[in-house]
């Protein structure tokens, strides 16, 4: 229900030999003006809003939005994921603003901190929070592992990833239900 449209004519194939605790990201380009865009994808400039990126490991799975960055303006830019895994990337359509995080022009009091990283064993994961501020964790699925609203007074939270496999955890600071800031966090186990 999140993907209106697929595009019928781009999609990207990341496929070879990983190491263990293999970590990348992965930057989409986008220029609705350039010929070979794909235009029913993009008909105008007010459809960037709506963008998304989609994953998929094969052809056998379904499409799903991951989590992702936008940065550009309404006709160029780029998408960005900071945990590219072995499979299928596309754009899509989807419901408006589902853009993650915007790099771009982050407040002074949006700060967040994951020490000691990697680690074996826990993470201090330091913020500042303001009103309505959550840390959710997404494993490399993007499968939420570890969801916590936040109060004002609170500065740090400690995690522990007991139950977890080893791998590269993705940390978010929320607020008002929106990611706004990112971090890594590098499990070894």
């Amino acid at each position: 229900p999140a993907i209106y449209r697929i595009s019928p004519n781009r999609y990207w194939k990341i496929d070879g030999i990983f190491p263990s605790g293999f970590s990348a990201w992965g930057r989409f380009n986008y220029n609705i003006n350039s010929v070979d865009f794909d235009n029913a994808l993009l008909p105008s400039t007010a459809s960037t809003d709506s963008l998304v990126l989609l994953f998929r490991a094969d052809a056998a799975d379904d499409w799903h939005v991951v989590n992702f960055t936008r940065n550009g303006n309404t006709s160029s830019g780029y998408l960005t994921t900071q945990n590219l895994q072995k499979g299928e990337y596309t754009l899509g359509i989807g419901k408006p603003h589902q853009s993650g995080i915007q790099n771009e022009g982050l407040s002074d009091k949006t700060i967040l901190s994951v020490y000691p990283n990697p680690s074996n064993d826990t993470f201090n994961i330091r913020f500042k929070a303001e009103k309505n501020s959550e840390i959710k964790i997404f494993d490399s699925s993007n499968k939420l592992v570890y969801n916590t609203k936040l109060n004002l007074k609170q500065e740090l939270i400690v995690w522990k990833p007991l139950k977890l496999g080893k791998g590269t955890y993705m940390v978010y600071l929320y607020k008002n239900g929106k990611p706004v800031v990112v971090e890594k966090a590098v499990y070894l186990k």
